[in-house]
């Protein structure tokens, strides 16, 4: 129904104005226009199309005053969540977009005690590769769990980089069909073990070179390192060095087996997987490392403070990982970005305080 405004001229001069109700069609004046004195309430004839409005209204007079003048409940709720959505898209997406779109390498503590091991996450464009080592399954996937928040969870390459005890994480991983290639690190000897690993595995060249995505490498070395015991086995060391630009984070298999490779010559971060022993972390320095990353499930806070201070001319930032967590290293083109809340700084010939 459409109603104009009054028609001044044919109001009864001397009448009173008509009343108004407020709330819906009855905020429209209803005038009569045959209307020439004043008349009963029983004189009105309702209007059909208005039966249901006044039914509503008029059931109680006063009803009118107490509806408020402002925007329904679902009206705010509905302009809430669009500020949000705006929000969202205008500073959280571009800023996640920013930061998942830099090359990172991020250590995953993947094992408990004597026998555990970082594992190793690359992330570069659409590409995920995972050097993988480690005796504690649940942990390495609360670790990457944790790296690949709000991501599927799928992983490219899976290079298997352990033998024994140490091959229950890749060995785990194998089986999973979010995995696509597997490849491993050292050759099948008679006396190594094998653990659960799919046969037939293809083996990383000895000296490998893998583009993960433009402008992002991994180089990475392997040494078969006999056993000083007389037997068949061999221990597997190896070092990934990991480029984009002028950032280079440089993984060591063992910090025992330092000495089985070429001397550092880059400035970026020297990560160890394993240190199974404190003389083992003071053959790591003096070096060119900016930073260096340890296993914290066998590397303690008191050997850091007691054997580091010595070999340093420096400052160098420390971090240690604990088993199930992860560690991301930002690959940016000038330089590695450390992770604020983790970093511990040793100084030159001084005990390290607030140990980590």
């Amino acid at each position: 129904m459409t109603m104009g405004p009054p028609d001044d001229s044919t109001r009864t001069p001397g009448l009173p104005e008509p009343a108004i109700r407020s709330g819906g069609w009855a905020t429209r004046p209803y005038v009569h226009p045959e209307l020439s004195s004043p008349r009963s309430p029983d004189d009105f004839q309702p209007d059909p199309d208005l039966e249901h409005v006044a039914e509503r209204i008029d059931h109680d007079p006063s009803a009118y005053s107490r509806v408020p003048r402002t925007l329904p409940l679902t009206g705010w709720l509905l302009l809430g969540a669009a500020a949000v959505v705006m929000a969202v898209m205008t500073f959280v997406v571009p800023a996640w977009a920013v930061a998942h779109s830099t090359p990172r390498v991020v250590l995953l503590g993947s094992g408990e005690g004597a026998d555990s091991s970082l594992s190793v996450l690359i992330l570069a464009g659409d590409a995920r590769v995972v050097i993988a080592a480690g005796d504690d399954p649940a942990a390495f996937g609360r670790a990457i769990r944790q790296a690949l928040a709000l991501s599927p969870g799928r992983i490219d390459l899976l290079i298997v980089a352990a033998t024994g005890v140490l091959l229950a994480v890749p060995a785990d991983l194998a089986g999973d069909d979010r995995v696509g290639e597997v490849v491993r690190l050292g050759a099948p000897h008679p006396g190594r073990q094998t653990g659960d690993l799919p046969t037939g595995l293809p083996q990383v060249p000895p000296h490998a070179r893998i583009e993960i995505a433009p402008g992002v490498l991994a180089l990475i070395e392997t040494v078969e390192v006999p056993n000083t015991d007389g037997s068949d086995d061999f221990d597997l060391a190896w070092r990934a060095e990991v480029r984009h630009g002028a950032a280079t984070v440089t993984v060591l298999s063992d910090a025992g087996h330092a000495r089985e490779f070429p001397p550092l010559t880059s400035k970026g971060v020297l990560v160890v997987a394993r240190d199974p022993g404190s003389s083992d972390l003071g053959s790591l320095l003096p070096s060119t490392a900016g930073a260096l990353v340890v296993n914290a499930e066998d590397t303690e806070g008191s050997e850091i403070r007691e054997l580091l201070p010595p070999l340093l001319t420096a400052d160098l930032p420390t971090i240690r990982v604990h088993s199930g967590t992860a560690v991301t290293l930002l690959l940016n083109e000038d330089g590695v970005e450390l992770p604020r809340d983790d970093v511990i700084s040793v100084h030159p010939g001084l005990p390290l305080e607030g140990a980590p």
